[in-house]
C-alpha cells in the first residue's frame, strides 16, 4: 500500500530532524531504482530514496549498504552535484507528497551554490530531481519522452510540481473510511499503524492494526528493499534453482509413467510361456489363445513359436528397461532433493551466502567456473551465537554447513537436523547440552527450514557421515525432539549470529 500524504508528513518529520544541518557523502545504487546517501552526523546513518513505482518512500537505515554496481548517468550526475553538500532544510510540499531538501554545495571552482534535490513520492509516477537556485532542472531521474506533453521535464526546463493531488486528499481511501466512521475518535494525527504485512496509515484500519514506529516503517521498508535487491543481483541462481525444481519434478513424473508402462509388460513372460504351453492346439493364423487366466493377442501374420518369442522380446525388453528406469529415477530424486534443499536456504541467506551458493553451483557444473569466482575458505564460514555460555553454531548454505559439521565441530558436540525436510545444520558446541540450550537450537533449525513447530534429529557429530554432495550427510544413529512451538525471540536470537 502507497503512504498517504499524512503518513508521508510524519516520516518527513523524522527525516528532517536527522538530516537537517549534516552533510551527504557517499551516494550508491542500492538497487534498480533506489539510492543510498551517507549522512555525515553519523558514521553509518544513510538516506534512502527508493523509487519504486507503488511504493516509492524515504527512509533512513544505519545498516551497511553497498552498491549494486550499477552505474547511470543520473547518478554520477547527482554525485557530481551533491557530494559533500549541506542540508540546510528537509521540507514537504503543502499540496502532494513531495519532499524538497535545500542544499548548499560547492562548484568545482569552489564557488558556493544552492541546490534543492526534489523527491516526487507519487505512486506510478515517482521522480527525483536536482534543480539549481533558479529552479532549473541540472539533473532528473526520469526524462519525458517528449517535451510535447503537459509538464515536460528534462534537463534546462524549469521545474514545475504536478498539479493533480489537492489538500483535502491528505489521506488514502481507506483511511477517509476510517475517518468518515470515526469523525470524533481521534484528537491529532500523532500515531502510525500497521499491520503484519506491512501496511501502514496514520488510523487503525482494522483489528489487524497496531501501534507502530517510523522507526518500524523503516526497517520493514528496508527489508523488502533488500529482498528486491537479492532477486535483483541473484536472479540467475534464484532462476536456475526454481527452474530445475520444475523440470525434474516433470522429468520424474515422466519417468513413472514409463516405469508403469513397463511394469505391463512383465506379464508378457507368462503370456509367451502360456503359447509355449497351448503350442499344439494354436492353429496357424489364429488372432488369440483363450487360457483360464485370460485372453492373449495373437499376430496371425507370425506362426506360434514366432508369437512366443515377441511376448518373450517385450519381456526382458521391460525388465532392463525397468533398470534403467529405476536408476534414471533414484538420480533425479536425489537431484530433486538437492535442488529442494537450495531452493529453502535461498530463502534465508544473505548476499554474501548467494555468492556461496552460486560457488557451489559453479563447483557442481551448474554455472560455468568462469561466471563465479571460487572463494576464498574463510568466506564459508558458517553462523554463531552464544546461548548461556554455550557456543551453537548453523550454515545458511551447502557449503558453510560443510563447514561447520565437519570442520568446527568435535565428534562429541552435538548435531542438530530437522527431520524430513531439507535444512541447515545446527551444532552445539556441548555434548551434553541443557535443555535450554537444546530447545533453541532445535528452534533454530526449524526456523531456517521456514516451520513454526515439528521434529529434529539429535546426534553426535561423530554419528554424522558426509556423502557426495556438499550439506548431504547420513545419520547413523539419533534421538527425535519433537517442538510444539519455537523458543521465543527465535528470529531475533537467529538475527544476532555472526560469522567469526
Amino acid at each position: 500500500m502507497a503512504f498517504s500524504y499524512s503518513l508521508v508528513q510524519q516520516i518527513t518529520k523524522v527525516i528532517k530532524n536527522e538530516i537537517e544541518g549534516a552533510f551527504l557523502n557517499r551516494i550508491i545504487h542500492f538497487s534498480r531504482n533506489s539510492f543510498s546517501l551517507s549522512v555525515s552526523r553519523s558514521k553509518s546513518q544513510k538516506l534512502i530514496i527508493s523509487l519504486d513505482n507503488s511504493e516509492p518512500f524515504l527512509s533512513l537505515t544505519d545498516r551497511e549498504l553497498s552498491s549494486d554496481g550499477t552505474s547511470s548517468n543520473f547518478l554520477l550526475q547527482l554525485r557530481k552535484e551533491i557530494s559533500g553538500a549541506f542540508v540546510e532544510s528537509v521540507n514537504l510540499d503543502a499540496h502532494d507528497r513531495i519532499v524538497r531538501i535545500a542544499l548548499k554545495a560547492a562548484s568545482l571552482a569552489f564557488i558556493e551554490k544552492k541546490l534543492t534535490l526534489i523527491v516526487e513520492l507519487i505512486p506510478m509516477q515517482p521522480n527525483m530531481f536536482v534543480v539549481d537556485d533558479d529552479n532549473r532542472i541540472i539533473a532528473l531521474w526520469r526524462a519525458s519522452k517528449s517535451l510535447d506533453v503537459v509538464r515536460p521535464l528534462a534537463i534546462g526546463l524549469t521545474y514545475e510540481s504536478p498539479v493533480n493531488f489537492h489538500t483535502e486528499e491528505s489521506f488514502s481511501p481507506l483511511e477517509k473510511v476510517y475517518l468518515s466512521n470515526h469523525q470524533n475518535d481521534f484528537s491529532s494525527l500523532l500515531d502510525i499503524y500497521g499491520d503484519e504485512k506491512g501496511n501502514f496509515a496514520v488510523f487503525p484500519l482494522n483489528e489487524k492494526y497496531h501501534k507502530v514506529s517510523v522507526q518500524d516503517i523503516f526497517d520493514r521498508r528496508e527489508r523488502e528493499l533488500a529482498d528486491k535487491r537479492k532477486n535483483e543481483l541473484f536472479s540467475d541462481i534464484i532462476h536456475l534453482v526454481n527452474r530445475k525444481n520444475k523440470l525434474i519434478k516433470q522429468k520424474i513424473k515422466r519417468l513413472n509413467g514409463d516405469l508403469n508402462d513397463a511394469k505391463v509388460h512383465l506379464a508378457d513372460q507368462n503370456k509367451a510361456n502360456a503359447i509355449l504351453t497351448y503350442v499344439s492346439s494354436i492353429q496357424d493364423g489364429a488372432k488369440e489363445l483363450v487360457t483360464e487366466a485370460g485372453v492373449i493377442q495373437l499376430d496371425p501374420q507370425l506362426s506360434v513359436i514366432e508369437n512366443a518369442n515377441r511376448y518373450f522380446k517385450k519381456y526382458k525388453k521391460a525388465k532392463i528397461a525397468l533398470e534403467e528406469l529405476q536408476k534414471q529415477i533414484n538420480i533425479a530424486s536425489d537431484e530433486l532433493e538437492y535442488f529442494s534443499d537450495l531452493q529453502a536456504t535461498i530463502a534465508n541467506a544473505d548476499e554474501t551466502d548467494l555468492k556461496e551458493i552460486k560457488t557451489e553451483l559453479s563447483l557442481n557444473g551448474y554455472f560455468p567456473k568462469s561466471a563465479n569466482k571460487t572463494t576464498k575458505k574463510h568466506s564459508y564460514m558458517p553462523y554463531f551465537i552464544d546461548i548461556d555460555g554455550v557456543k551453537v553454531g548453523f550454515g545458511k548454505n551447502n557449503l558453510q554447513n560443510d563447514e561447520l559439521t565437519f570442520k568446527y565441530a568435535r565428534p562429541f558436540d552435538t548435531f542438530i537436523h530437522i527431520k524430513g525436510y531439507s535444512g541447515s545444520h545446527v551444532v552445539i558446541f556441548d555434548m551434553n547440552p541443557s535443555p535450554k540450550v537444546l530447545d533453541i537450537a532445535a528452534s533454530i533449525s526449524l526456523a531456517l527450514s521456514h516451520q513454526n513447530d515439528g521434529e529434529v534429529m539429535v546426534a553426535k557429530i561423530k554419528d554424522v557421515k558426509h556423502l557426495d554432495r556438499p550439506g548431504r550427510v547420513k545419520i547413523n544413529r539419533y534421538k527425535s525432539l519433537f517442538l510444539r512451538q519455537l523458543a521465543s525471540n527465535i528470529e531475533s536470537i537467529i538475527l544476532a549470529s555472526v560469522r567469526k
